[in-house]
This record gives C-alpha cells, sequence and structure tokens, in this order.
C-alpha cells in the first residue's frame, strides 16, 4: 500500500538534504498511482527538499504525472513553478512548453 511505503519514506526522512531523496521519489510516484494527490505533493516537495540538485528533474516529474491523472490544476501550479523559479536554464523550455499545455487542458487560455 502506498501510504505505508509514503510512512516508511517519511519516518527515515529528517527533511535535511540526505540520501533518501530516492525512496521519497519512489513514494511519490506509487502515491501518485494510488491516485493519492496530496500525499504524492507532500512527497515531491520532500524529495526536492532532500536533493535540490534534482530538482528541475522532480518538477517536471511531478507535473506530468499530474497531468497524466487530470490533475490539471495541480499540473499548471507544478509548472509554473519550474518556470518562475527558473530551474532550468533559459535555453531550455521544457517548463513553459508543459505549462502552456497544462493551461489549454484545463481551459485556461488567457
Amino acid at each position: 500500500e502506498s501510504k505505508a511505503i509514503a510512512e516508511l519514506a517519511l519516518e527515515n526522512y529528517d527533511g535535511s538534504e540526505s540520501e533518501h531523496a530516492a525512496p521519497l521519489r519512489a513514494a511519490a510516484l506509487l502515491a501518485v498511482d494510488a491516485r493519492e494527490w496530496k500525499l504524492a505533493d507532500e512527497l515531491f516537495e520532500f524529495a526536492i527538499k532532500a536533493k535540490p540538485a534534482d530538482k528541475a528533474e522532480v518538477l517536471l516529474t511531478w507535473g506530468i504525472k499530474l497531468l497524466i491523472g487530470e490533475q490539471k490544476e495541480g499540473a499548471v501550479r507544478v509548472f509554473q513553478r519550474g518556470v518562475d523559479e527558473r530551474v532550468l536554464p533559459d535555453s531550455n523550455p521544457a517548463f513553459s512548453f508543459y505549462l502552456a499545455g497544462a493551461l489549454a487542458l484545463a481551459e485556461k487560455y488567457d
């Protein structure tokens, strides 16, 4: 069960940068598969805290998983965060690309 795995991942994480990023990301993906969106959000946030260097990858994965799960508003929020926090170089428009798609799916054309 995804909640039990999430609890185990969170139990072992002390809130700082650590080697626990991978288990947190794995637990987040399991929560997504179980459609436990709030739990997945929490786990992705902790995964970013555990390994800030992977922030772009985590945000892209998170946003795409939200889109696949038809969580359009959540995907917009995550992709907008990637744009706002400039986690990728200006030469890589991935967050802008996905944000445009998520906004269109959410029928937010302005």
